[in-house]
């Protein structure tokens, strides 16, 4: 992963990653949600393939200055791989699914899974399409799911980082009505509380860089300072 910081033009500032400094990220969604949304919160962008392969996942927050005024956004980028081993760990019983989409329409997860399924369109994902008809959460039968079985799906919208999370249940291995609610409600809860948990680390990691950034800023301009006053010095001088 990475850590970078851009002003409020898109144009990347700091980063831990050298080349990419001088950039335009202007018409990222996450930029452009940020600095059209002052109360976002933490956004997720579009899943990406970096230089070495892996699928990352950019996370950020918008940064402000005096009087609530748009600065830039920061932001960090998580490797999927490792979050995507954790989440086909999860036991959902047999034939269940846990999903989490972006709001942009790609899949970010879908496990259990036998390949990896990150950046795949869904679009025609009940989840999906019941998210775009305004729902912010529910519960829906889908025949057949995703795996080609009857699910039972629970979902909700995280406002914060922005996702799209869902928990299934195979319709047929849940026998009892009120064993099927309390099952997928537990489950819904678990998953979005460990969301929750990523991206609340998230945050501490880019406020850290925030910082960083800021007391780089301070030292340079610190250096700076007594290059300007022999300048200003010289210049009287000159003019005696």
């Amino acid at each position: 992963g990475s850590l970078s910081v851009t002003d409020s033009q898109g144009v990347i500032r700091h980063s831990t990653v050298a080349n990419v400094l001088g950039q335009s990220r202007q018409d990222l969604y996450l930029f452009q949600t940020l600095r059209r949304q002052a109360n976002a919160g933490m956004v997720a962008d579009r899943p990406f393939k970096g230089v070495t392969g892996e699928m990352l996942i950019p996370l950020g927050r918008r940064l402000e200055g005096p009087a609530d005024t748009f600065q830039g956004v920061a932001v960090a980028t998580m490797r999927l791989p490792q979050l995507r081993e954790f989440y086909h760990s999860i036991d959902v019983g047999p034939g269940g699914l846990i999903r989490i989409l972006h709001p942009d329409g790609q899949v970010l997860f879908r496990e259990p899974s036998s390949r990896d399924p990150i950046g795949e369109p869904a679009l025609e994902d009940p989840v999906y399409r019941a998210f775009r008809a305004g729902k912010a959460s529910g519960l829906l039968d889908e025949e057949p799911g995703p795996n080609e079985r009857p699910l039972i799906t629970a979902f909700h919208a995280l406002p914060s980082p922005g996702l799209l999370l869902a928990v299934s249940l195979d319709r047929k291995a849940a026998s009892a009505e009120w064993r099927n609610k309390l099952a997928v409600d537990g489950g819904l809860l678990a998953a979005e509380l460990l969301v929750l948990a990523i991206a609340t680390a998230t945050i501490l990691q880019l406020l850290r860089a925030r910082h960083a950034a800021t007391l780089r800023l301070a030292s340079r301009e610190r250096q700076l300072l007594p290059g300007l006053a022999a300048i200003g010095g010289l210049e009287e001088v000159a003019g005696d």
